[in-house]
């Protein structure tokens, strides 16, 4: 997701784009429906979440789950309320166990607001969270990644402003009681207009854990941060975009040598092409990866999402297009311990002008069971999608 600085509230309305045609079996509330993140306790008992909006206007946040067989929509809160003028949106959930999941992400009934729901196994319900940046009209808090390693120990990261109108770095921890605020670093900045954003976050142990995002200064640059128990700390990476910008949407960790993030950079000739980096225990290292939007002016390839089971098995999807009017198309790239390499993908979205299907979030619940969710849109209609690894092919059953 990418907060558009000098728009505020951008952050919780950028999901009403335009969309697409139906996908498999998935459900979707409205046709201007949104699938952001995905989180598996076992692979017959997963969760997706995200947004939808009616034709009375607002947003609402939407929770799907997966039995094993199929999708159902399940009752979930609306903390922003359900007016025309108020929205709710989830962009990220993570589950210890299949009675205890946390889904975050923001609503606005009056100023942007961090956003906290649980589930206990029966029931949704609204967290008590801090909102670092107030509650006024002119405020935004959000949250854009969470991860638990157990039930007692959760980590939600986001941004908020600050008293100069900065953007900054949020980090909430969860000790099994309450949602407190933890100091973290701002490479960016924190005078006026200064930016920093926190967009995905993994954890390996209480004491190991890694967030990735990205700055602005001259242009957008790639940010990485460790908790190592004690406190959050800027760690250095590779900024393969130089000048012209690297951002990353999503990091995944499962040992204390092996991380993998990623995201998107540009180049001088004006093509954004997918960007992958890893950790092995002492420093991040920058991948290569397919690029199938190819390197083009006006050529584009996007990462939005990754999961890992494994120091070698990884699964990175997004969407590319070959061109400025192509269709937005989806992409998966797996990572086997040696490099990464493109597997084909259903595009249910058409491939059109016009026409998009694109994947924003992954889990991989084993190397043989992974989700993928996002949307698939034609200018008319967005619609969610839902992808599945069955361990020979991606499908959307």
């Amino acid at each position: 997701m990418r907060l558009i600085r000098g728009s505020a509230l951008a952050a919780v309305s950028v999901f009403w784009l335009s969309a697409a045609s139906a996908t498999g079996t998935v459900p979707s509330p409205s046709d201007n429906s949104l699938l952001k993140g995905a989180a598996c306790a076992k692979p017959s008992n997963c969760w997706a979440v995200g947004s939808f909006q009616t034709t009375t206007g607002g947003g609402f946040n939407q929770a799907l789950r997966w039995n094993g067989k199929h999708w159902t929509q399940a009752k979930i809160p609306q903390p922003g309320g359900k007016l025309s003028t108020e929205t709710n949106a989830l962009y990220a959930i993570s589950c210890p166990a299949g009675s205890d999941c946390w889904a975050v992400g923001s609503y606005n009934n009056g100023g942007a607001k961090n956003e906290v729901l649980h589930w206990n196994g029966k029931r949704w319900s609204s967290a008590k969270v801090p909102q670092p940046a107030g509650h006024g009209s002119g405020a935004v808090n959000l949250l854009d990644g969470v991860a638990c390693t157990s039930r007692s120990d959760c980590w939600a990261v986001g941004v908020f402003t600050g008293r100069s109108a900065a953007f900054l770095n949020e980090t909430l921890h969860w000790n099994g009681t309450r949602w407190s605020q933890v100091s973290a670093p701002n490479p960016g900045g924190t005078g006026t207009d200064a930016f920093n954003i926190l967009e995905g976050v993994s954890c390996v142990s209480p004491s190991d854990c890694w967030a990735a995002g990205d700055i602005e200064t001259s242009a957008y640059f790639n940010v990485v941060l460790h908790w190592n128990g004690n406190r959050w700390a800027q760690t250095k990476v590779p900024q393969p975009g130089r000048s012209w910008g690297s951002n990353l949407t999503s990091i995944s960790c499962t040992s204390a040598s092996a991380c993998f993030a990623v995201g998107e950079f540009n180049t001088s000739g004006g093509a954004t092409l997918n960007e992958a980096l890893s950790w092995h225990g002492k420093k991040w290292v920058r991948d290569r990866t397919p690029q199938p939007g190819g390197s083009a002016s006006n050529h584009q390839s996007h990462l939005t999402g990754v999961s890992c089971t494994s120091n070698t098995r990884c699964w990175a999807l997004g969407y590319f297009a070959r061109g400025s009017s192509a269709a937005n198309l989806s992409e998966a790239l797996r990572f086997t311990g040696e490099k990464w390499r493109r597997v084909k993908t259903p595009q249910p979205g058409g491939r059109d002008t016009g026409d998009n299907t694109e994947p924003m979030g992954v889990y991989c619940a084993s190397a043989f069971a992974c989700r993928a969710v996002g949307m698939v849109g034609n200018g008319t209609t967005l619609l969610n999608l839902a992808l599945r690894w069955n361990g020979k092919d991606w499908t959307t059953k």
